[in-house]
């Protein structure tokens, strides 16, 4: 078996790294030291928007729904990357919740 990640998935490694690189502020990373809690404070959340602007937030659901409708390889490539890096991350919203309403939710609330 071939273990090695695809040239995509490598690419989108690549393309969280510099997303990452270049939205961590020194008010983000003086949150993250103070609080120790990804996601709360107003630097988080801008992190956290600047990520759904991105594409980033939606990147395993489908592309009619606002997302990339890539797999989740690249969800988890993501959530690597993130935890690898000590930034916020809304695993509830991106792993479960989510993908749920994709699969299972109605018209409305996939909007």
């Amino acid at each position: 078996m071939d273990y090695e990640m695809p040239a995509e998935v490598l690419e989108f490694r690549k393309q969280v790294q510099d997303f990452i690189t270049s939205h961590r502020t020194p008010e983000l990373e003086a949150e993250l030291a103070e609080h120790h809690i990804h996601g709360y404070g107003p630097a988080s959340q801008a992190f956290m928007q600047a990520m759904a602007r991105e594409g980033l937030a939606a990147v395993s659901w489908p592309e009619e729904y606002g997302g990339q409708g890539k797999g989740a390889l690249f969800l988890w490539t993501l959530a690597e990357e993130c935890a690898r890096e000590g930034v916020p991350f809304d695993n509830l919203t991106f792993i479960s919740v989510g993908p749920m309403i994709m699969r299972n939710g109605t018209e409305e609330q996939k909007q």
